[in-house]
């Protein structure tokens, strides 16, 4: 899938946080499936965080993507469900973890190679703080 212009100049971009904004349908989600893909290219130790305000949202938007790329590409993977992280079986591609937003205080115990954040302007804004505190 060829990325629209918006997208690309996302990808191409160095900046330390990068934002992709946009209204309804403009490929947010999308966008963040594909740099988190890009990323886990890095290295196989790369552990990639992917964020959601609900595990409705992981379960039924951002777990799906994930695998259909990984698909795709003719990587193989496992899914563990129970703990949200998707393992590739790849020597050069890293792995993802899935969490919620819901309660931030539960992100830790892990490092990650990069982090990305989807819907977060669904969060109630106490919620959103507390995220990137």
């Amino acid at each position: 899938m060829k990325p629209t212009q918006p997208q690309a100049d996302f990808h191409a971009l160095t900046c330390k946080h990068p934002a992709f904004v946009g209204g309804f349908g403009t490929g947010k989600s999308e966008t963040m499936a594909n740099q988190a893909f890009m990323d886990a290219s890095v290295s196989s130790s790369a552990l990639i965080g992917l964020y959601e305000p609900t595990y409705d949202l992981v379960r039924l938007i951002m777990a799906p993507r994930i695998e259909e790329k990984l698909q795709q590409y003719g990587i193989r993977y496992k899914y563990n469900k129970s703990e949200n992280i998707i393992y590739s079986s790849n020597n050069q591609f890293g792995d993802f973890i899935l969490r919620t937003l819901d309660n931030p205080a539960r992100i830790i115990g892990y490092e990650t190679y990069r982090s990305h954040v989807d819907e977060i302007d669904t969060l109630k804004e106490e919620k959103a703080q507390e995220a990137w505190i």
